[in-house]
């Protein structure tokens, strides 16, 4: 399987002896993905807040934005993106 880039669908550059496999094809994708992280994680504060206040005050939910558990998906649906654009953990990595 050839590795492709993290933000595109490019094929990455031959490994190099030395230093960590690339995982950004160009400083453009790895510009944009730091764009991406910082808006990410921006946004799972603010589903974060969002959803501990409603649990903090004991809110009744309503269906759609405000249910728990959607809330909760799509944090989890963020969270996984975001390990997507930090790419494979390292080879000597043994938390993962």
């Amino acid at each position: 399987m050839t590795p492709t880039c993290a933000m595109c669908p490019r094929i990455l550059p031959p490994r190099k002896a030395t230093g960590r496999p690339a995982i950004y094809c160009s400083q453009r994708c790895r510009r944009a993905c730091e764009f991406e992280i910082r808006r990410i994680d921006k946004r799972v504060g603010d589903l974060e807040t969002q959803l501990s206040d409603r649990r903090i005050s004991n809110l009744k939910f309503f269906s759609g934005v405000d249910d728990p558990e959607r809330i909760q998906a799509e944090i989890d649906r963020l969270k996984t993106r975001l390990i997507e654009l930090f790419g494979p953990p390292d080879e000597e990595d043994t938390t993962a």
